[in-house]
């Protein structure tokens, strides 16, 4: 009886041992890093992920090569592009392990720019600085810009400066109304240069017959004079004519060239504007 109690002791003992090393094989085959294989472990191989969209591989890649950190890997440098794919369970991956939500890249900037209100949730959350500049602009001014109104209209819920000034010395409803100026400026310069155009036509239309009249009286005169007795006195008058209708012609030519030339310049002058005297010339 102790023999078979024995025996069977071993048998389940075998058993535990057996199941537990094909658990430890199987963890082992399906080891998630495989599928980075492809991948550099530093911040550029990171970033690939984030490009080809494989934010389930990013996710990974955070689990075992930014936690511990390795090296080449730095938190701070990838959190501001993992929040610009908009990408918040990447973001709180890196910022529960340390990122700096401040850092000079800003990653709340680049939260604006990817429109996802829920990261740029999550990083105000976390003290993200809801005024900080980054080239001359805080976020809010950097979501106007952009046209993201969904969060311009969030930082402005959460209490974003609406005096700020951009780098042009704007606020947002100054650089609103600036945009709205330039906007209509456009609107008239373009039907100003549509209706002058149609006067320029006109006059093309007009200058053309003019000229389209004057050789059909030379070559009228040629003809004439061609047919005509072949004297001295005839080819004396057929010389003087024909300098005569071609200094006319050049005339008119000059005088159209002058014209055109001054109407280039003044197209020039109003929409180059400041730069105006070094690109008109």
């Amino acid at each position: 009886m102790s023999s078979i109690y024995v025996r069977g002791a071993f048998e389940t003992m075998l058993m535990t041992l057996l199941a537990g090393l094909m658990l430890f094989l199987s963890g082992c085959a399906e080891d998630p890093r495989g599928r980075l294989n492809d991948i550099d472990t530093n911040n550029f191989g990171y970033l690939q992920l984030l490009r080809e969209g494989r934010y389930e591989d990013a996710a990974i890649f955070i689990d075992y090569y930014v936690n511990p950190p390795r090296t080449g890997v730095y938190k701070d440098e990838i959190l501001p592009a993992t929040a610009a794919h908009g990408r918040v369970e990447l973001v709180s991956k890196l910022v529960a392990l340390g990122a700096n939500v401040n850092f000079y890249l800003s990653p709340l900037h680049s939260a604006v720019y990817s429109g996802d209100v829920a990261t740029v949730k999550y990083l105000l959350d976390h003290g993200a600085n809801i005024e900080m500049d980054s080239h001359g602009e805080t976020p809010l001014l950097y979501a106007n810009r952009l046209g993201r109104d969904a969060v311009k209209q969030f930082l402005i819920s959460k209490g974003a400066n609406l005096n700020a000034k951009d780098m042009y010395g704007y606020s947002i409803s100054e650089a609103q109304k600036s945009s709205e100026v330039r906007a209509k400026q456009a609107k008239i310069s373009e039907q100003e240069w549509i209706a002058r155009q149609k006067i320029y036509e006109q006059e093309e239309a007009v200058k053309n017959a003019e000229i389209a009249k004057k050789n059909q009286a030379i070559q009228a005169e040629w003809e004439r004079l061609r047919n005509a007795p072949s004297t001295g006195e005839a080819c004396d008058l057929a010389c003087m004519n024909a300098r005569g209708s071609a200094d006319a012609l050049k005339k008119m030519q000059d005088a159209d060239n002058a014209r055109r030339n001054r109407d280039s310049k003044a197209d020039c002058v109003r929409s180059q504007g400041a730069n105006a005297g070094f690109a008109c010339r």
